[in-house]
């Protein structure tokens, strides 16, 4: 990684560039979910990483639930996604959120309208 770049995947002003991490017991690091805004007005991309000891307890979908009323309150209401088509988990955690998928040669795009309720209800992500 170059300085540059994780400065810039570091840098956030928690409007436009918004981010959480959660931690274990021992303070560790074991996912983040952040945004960052599109050029189209209203739309954000997301990312989420979660360490493999803690995925499918339900931590990807309360991260992406919060951030996603974090980008209500600023002012957003939709985001999108890009990810490996074959990513059953991410595209579980999307269909969840009743988001609309297109897959072209390996790759999915993603998009989700925001709302104030709560679109993942199941514990899975």
């Amino acid at each position: 990684m170059t300085p540059r770049l994780l400065a810039y995947l570091t840098k956030l002003d928690f409007e436009r560039r918004y981010a959480l991490v959660a931690r274990d017991d021992t303070g560790e690091g074991v996912a983040i979910a952040r945004y960052e805004a599109t050029r189209e007005e209203g739309v954000a991309e997301i990312a989420v990483v979660v360490l493999p000891g803690w995925r499918r307890v339900g931590l990807a979908s309360a991260l992406v639930h919060m951030l996603g009323e974090a980008a209500l309150r600023h002012g957003f209401d939709r985001f999108t996604a890009t990810y490996l088509a074959d990513n059953r988990p991410v595209a579980e955690l999307l269909e969840e959120a009743g988001a609309r998928q297109v897959i072209a040669s390996g790759i999915a795009n993603a998009s989700v309208s925001l709302t104030l309720e709560a679109p993942y209800e199941s514990g899975e992500g």
